[in-house]
């Protein structure tokens, strides 16, 4: 007998649910977008235990006619494609008919359908695992209701796959969230649990739908693209720079109605935002492409997610340019709004004129300034550059202790000499000078206090006169749902005010007069993407880095002798003096060897 075997078909769709089916929410896609494609205006998404249990999909569309209703669990079926040229030439979101088999494969599925006009009952089928068990004929209105139940009950290792209840509910909300914005004609609904959780209406505009998937705020602000030429049409909105986030999951593209994953279109807005964002930082938006279809493969993968276009430099160099001359004519920086980024100056008192060392430098200043100039340059050249931190930490280990019950000036420390760059501070010591970078000295002292305070269970919370309103979309909804006790551990205190409005009514003490609602936005763009998976301490500890980083003296910032005394003094008065908690350096250490051999005096 020979080893190669004809699969039978029970097996073949398992396999074929394997590329199809991932998790709960490939289901939703699949029948979501067959239910578009049959010209509902209202599509109900139920689900328990985030469709582990059921998934149930009820549209108004047009409904099926018994034979596509058979025709329909049958391998290989479709209305969407007649011959080889429709391949190639698709206009709608699947083929109707493809998915429903692979699904059917590994569930118990019920599908209930009738065709709009038909004064024939709904034609009810039940299948388990892919095989039809009972139909029967039911009262039923115009439309399609199809059911799944136990989703991968007859393959237990893709079952085990599947993550907790409120993971598979946010790859469920983002799925809707990717529908929705393409279709803001439609109604969508979601109940999880017997609780509705989204309820998105029907929409005229596009603007309006932002509203729903994003915040009242971004569709306020929101900057409109529009262009066509004869190769492609481009529409959308993308968001101004100082409302970036730290993911680029707020970033949606459809290429002919479709959602896509497209590098080169990711690409192509990073290079729109250039200069207008820091490394990292990513825009909102949401984009529509059109092309000729046969101008774009929309059949590279199994779940069309991905897409191969016929000139793909073309696609990406037109909608950079119309982003970059888009955002070239808008006032981006509109209602006196500051860059991202930029956070309030530290709350020092007003250096008086005249008192600062940055101003009028003596000869010997300069002389330092020289000296970190060329050494430099010299580092811009690739040459090998000396470990003055390692070096500086072996001399100063014993020393750095003692200074904590020290009561004179710091030790090795002569002389404050000032400020350079108006971010480095200088000192003299009694070997050479010091440099300190007075954010990443900052930061450290900032983090070290709160990092104890919320140890101990002793941070101090700001309740504020008047509580800041932040909006967020379902998806985040859910994460602050995880992290508000969390939260409140650190001194923020988040109350929800409903209609997916949050009201914070309490902050940490030493950034009520920061940038709150920026700060808020980055810790809960910190917890959907770098803290997924991680545990408790891991959390916390990004969440206080943040927070001290924050509301940390900035760069070009002048500061008063007095100040930069006080901050060298807590700086060393740290556990980990000598380096920010992101692991950069606070300090340098040049001695005298190396300042002569920097100036050539010694080889």
């Amino acid at each position: 007998m020979g080893k190669i075997n004809i699969l039978p078909d029970d097996l073949i769709n398992i396999i074929s649910a394997g590329e199809v089916v991932e998790r709960p929410a490939s289901v939703v896609k699949e029948l979501v977008e067959n239910s578009i494609d049959a010209g509902a205006s209202k599509i109900t998404i139920e689900l328990q235990k985030a469709g582990k249990r059921l998934i149930r999909i009820t549209d108004d569309g047009s409904g099926m006619s018994d034979d596509d209703a058979f025709l329909a669990i049958e391998r290989h079926a479709t209305s969407k494609v007649r011959n080889k040229s429709d391949v190639f030439n698709i206009r709608t979101l699947g083929f109707r008919g493809e998915a429903i088999p692979s699904i059917a494969a590994v569930s118990r599925f019920t599908l209930i359908s009738k065709e709009q006009g038909s004064a024939n009952p709904a034609l009810k089928i039940y299948c388990e695992a892919g095989k039809i068990v009972n139909t029967e004929y039911i009262q039923y209105g115009s439309g399609t209701s199809i059911e799944v139940r136990s989703l991968f009950y007859n393959v237990p290792a893709r079952k085990k796959q599947l993550r907790t209840d409120n993971t598979e509910l946010m790859h469920i909300l983002e799925m809707t969230n990717r529908l929705a914005l393409s279709n803001p004609a439609i109604a969508f609904h979601i109940i999880h649990n017997e609780r509705e959780i989204v309820k998105y209406l029907a929409r005229k505009r596009l603007i309006e739908r932002l509203m729903d998937v994003f915040s009242l705020e971004f569709s306020k602000s929101a900057i409109e693209l529009k262009y066509a030429d004869d190769y492609i049409s481009i529409s959308g909105y993308v968001s101004k720079p100082q409302e970036a986030r730290k993911d680029w999951n707020q970033q949606y593209v459809f290429v002919n109605g479709r959602y896509v994953s497209s590098r080169i279109i990711r690409h192509a807005l990073d290079s729109a935002y250039d200069t207008l964002l820091p490394r990292n930082r990513y825009p909102k938006g949401v984009i529509f492409l059109k092309l000729a279809p046969l101008e774009v493969d929309v059949n590279v993968h199994p779940t069309k997610i991905q897409v191969r276009f016929n000139d793909a430099n073309r696609v990406h160099d037109a909608l950079a340019h119309v982003i970059r001359d888009t955002l070239l004519q808008k006032n981006i920086f509109a209602d006196n709004a500051e860059p991202e980024g930029y956070i309030p100056t530290a709350s020092f008192p007003k250096a008086p004129e005249g008192n600062s060392f940055t101003q009028a430098p003596t000869p010997m200043q300069q002389e330092i300034t020289g000296a970190i100039s060329k050494f430099y340059e010299k580092q811009a050249k690739n040459e090998e550059m000396p470990s003055f931190e390692r070096r500086f930490i072996q001399s100063h280990s014993t020393s750095v202790a003692q200074s904590r019950s020290a009561e004179s000036e710091q030790p090795n420390i002569t002389q404050i000499l000032g400020q350079a760059l108006n971010t480095y501070i200088i000192c003299a010591t009694t070997t050479g000078f010091l440099l300190i970078d007075q954010h990443a000295a900052h930061e450290r002292i900032r983090y070290e206090r709160l990092y104890k305070a919320y140890s101990t269970a002793a941070i101090e919370a700001q309740e504020l006169l008047v509580p800041i309103s932040v909006e967020i979309g379902p998806r985040e909804k859910l994460v602050i749902s995880k992290m508000q006790e969390e939260l409140e551990k650190v001194g923020f205190r988040i109350e929800d005010f409903g209609n997916n409005i949050f009201n914070i009514v309490s902050v940490p003490a030493m950034i009520k007069d920061q940038d709150v609602k920026g700060l808020f936005y980055e810790i809960l763009d910190e917890y959907i993407t770098g803290l997924k998976g991680r545990g408790l301490k891991e959390r916390m500890d990004a969440v206080v880095k943040l927070i001290s980083c924050k509301g940390a003296i900035k760069a070009n910032h002048k500061l008063r002798v007095e100040e930069m005394r006080g901050l060298i003094d807590e700086l060393y008065s740290c556990d980990s003096p000598f380096t920010c908690p992101h692991g950069r350096p606070t300090l340098i250490m040049f001695d005298k060897y190396q300042i002569e051999k920097m100036f050539k005096r010694v080889m």
